[in-house]
C-alpha cells in the first residue's frame, strides 16, 4: 500500500511517506534553561488564544477572569487552539501532564506536523527514564527535518509507527519499521531502502534498521561512496551532531536464525 507524500499543502503520488519539507526549519524554538520543563511559560497563552477562547471559557466556566488558564488547558478543544503556531501548541502539549481534550489528542496523532512531535516524545518516554527536556525535543525535530542521503539522485521521506507503538507497520506507507521512525530512501521515485530508528532521552539515537527493499537488482548502490550501512550511519551523524548514536541491528543469515549486533558510535 502506498500513500501520497504531503508537500507544501499538495499531494504528490510518486513516493510514499511524508516529505521532510513538511517540517519547517525553526518551527520549534528553544527556551531558556529555567523554562525547559514548562516551555508554555515562554509566551502569553491567554493573549495568543484571543477572543474565541474568552467566549468559550465564559460559556464553559462562567466568569473567565477567575479562571486559572494553565489549570484548564486540557479541557480546551483544538478549534480554540488553531490561533497558536506549531511551536506554541507543542509547548502547551509538552507542559500538560494529563491527556488533553480528545480533538487535541486526535490532532497530535493524525496531523503530520503535530504527529512528529507526538512520536518524538513517545519514543523518548519509551527509551528513557522520566520526561525529556523541551530543548532535547527541539534538537531531535531539527535533526529529523534536515536529514538527507547525500546524493541528488535520492529522495528521503519520513514515516513512523502507529499510535504509541515502538515498531510495526508504518502509519502512511505500511512499511514495516524496526523502530519508532523510518526514513524511506527513494531512488528515481522507487523506495529502495528503509532506515528505522528510535529517539532516546539524553540526546541519544538508536539506529535499528538499515534494510534494502530488494535483495537483488540494487545497482544504485554503486552511487554511494561507501558501504550502504556505513553511509547510512554517516548521514545520521551529520543530521544529529549533538546525539550519541547507538546501532542495534538484526542480521539475517539463514532464516529463521538472527544474530543481534550492538555497537556504539560517539558523536561530538
Amino acid at each position: 500500500m502506498t500513500n501520497p507524500v504531503r508537500r507544501a499543502g499538495f499531494l504528490d503520488m510518486t513516493v510514499a511517506g511524508i516529505a521532510l519539507s513538511t517540517y519547517e526549519q525553526g518551527a520549534l524554538r528553544k527556551v531558556p534553561f529555567h523554562l525547559d520543563r514548562k516551555p508554555n511559560r515562554s509566551f502569553d497563552l491567554g493573549a495568543r488564544l484571543g477572543g474565541r477562547a474568552v467566549e468559550w471559557l465564559r460559556e464553559r466556566f462562567g466568569d473567565e477572569d477567575g479562571i486559572d488558564l494553565p489549570a484548564v488547558v486540557h479541557c480546551i478543544p483544538m478549534e480554540i487552539y488553531r490561533n497558536l503556531s506549531l511551536d506554541e501548541m507543542c509547548k502547551v502539549r509538552f507542559s500538560t501532564r494529563t491527556m488533553m481534550q480528545q480533538s487535541v489528542e486526535d490532532a497530535f496523532k493524525g496531523e503530520p506536523r503535530y504527529a512528529v512531535y507526538h512520536k518524538i516524545t513517545s519514543s523518548m518516554w519509551r527509551w528513557g527514564c522520566g520526561r525529556p527536556a523541551w530543548n532535547e525535543v527541539v534538537d531531535v525535530y531539527e535533526g529529523i527535518r534536515r536529514f538527507d542521503f547525500g546524493h541528488s539522485d535520492f529522495e528521503v521521506t519520513l514515516d513512523h509507527s502507529t499510535s504509541f507503538n515502538e515498531c510495526g507497520y508504518s502509519e502512511h506507507s505500511r512499511t514495516f519499521l524496526d523502530g519508532v521512525f523510518g526514513y524511506l530512501v527513494h531512488h528515481r521515485g522507487e523506495h529502495v531502502m528503509t532506515l528505522g530508528f528510535s529517539v532516546m532521552s539524553g540526546r541519544r539515537l538508536l539506529i535499528q534498521q538499515v534494510q534494502l527493499r530488494n535483495r537483488r537488482g540494487n545497482r544504485w548502490l554503486f552511487k554511494l561512496p561507501r558501504n550502504h550501512l556505513e553511509h547510512a550511519v554517516e548521514r545520521f551523524r551529520e543530521s544529529f551532531p549533538r546525539h550519541r548514536l547507538y546501532i542495534h541491528l538484526h542480521i539475517n543469515l539463514t532464516p529463521p536464525h538472527r544474530i543481534p549486533t550492538l555497537t556504539t558510535a560517539n558523536t561530538p
